[in-house]
């Protein structure tokens, strides 16, 4: 009889436990469904009639919804850096046969010195002279001269067929270039000078333009 009770007893414990494990099941998918966040209809705008769903935890857990994405984009406009604009060009007397102007007379004195150019598009470079100092007069009138050389100078002598006005920044060629700027001087008024002085007479300013192909003209 006993054995008979104890069977009965072990099946209700067994259908207890099979209708709590039953209600569990259902109460955690009421909580899914319940806890799931509202979609949004389109892209940019969420409608939703119901409660927003609130996960219970510790601390309150709130889901989110991806509403609409925006896309980043950048502008940098136009850009040049120049490497070298603190150098200094210090002439020394050359031969005037190795001057680019091939009828400069003695006494003739060139020097030049190397840049970095950075660019972000297609530029024209140009050089202006000026007469700068208090021996400007060592400069014959207008007998002295600038210009780009792409070859590698060694700061006394240069090929002076390699030379050019102005120099052009091509992109494709790559996003940072070497240069060389030089400045030469002939019949020089060198009486005006103090002996092994070392003094300045002037300045070369580098300027720059797009080029018409940059700007499509």
């Amino acid at each position: 009889m006993s054995n008979i009770i104890k069977e009965r007893e072990l099946k209700m414990v067994k259908k207890s436990l099979f209708l709590i494990a039953l209600t569990i099941l259902v109460s955690t998918s009421m909580l899914a469904a319940q806890t799931e966040a509202p979609q949004p209809y389109q892209e940019g705008m969420l409608k939703t009639d119901y409660e927003w769903p609130v996960i219970p935890h510790t601390t309150y857990e709130v889901p989110v919804v991806d509403l609409c994405t925006l896309d980043i984009r950048i502008h940098v406009g136009w850009y040049i850096e120049i490497e070298g604009c603190n150098n200094t060009i210090t002439l020394n007397q050359v031969s005037c046969g190795e001057l680019r102007h091939s009828g400069g007379s003695f006494p003739c004195y060139a020097d030049c010195t190397q840049i970095k150019i950075k660019a972000n598009f297609d530029a024209l470079l140009d050089l202006e002279l000026a007469k700068v100092g208090s021996y400007t007069d060592v400069i014959n009138g207008n007998n002295w001269q600038a210009y780009f050389s792409k070859n590698d100078i060694d700061g006394t002598s240069w090929d002076p067929t390699a030379t050019s006005d102005t120099y052009e920044f091509d992109t494709s060629v790559g996003d940072e270039q070497y240069v060389w700027i030089c400045v030469e001087a002939w019949d020089a008024n060198v009486w005006n000078l103090p002996a092994d002085a070392t003094e300045k007479i002037g300045e070369v300013t580098i300027t720059v333009r797009p080029t018409d192909d940059e700007l499509g003209i």
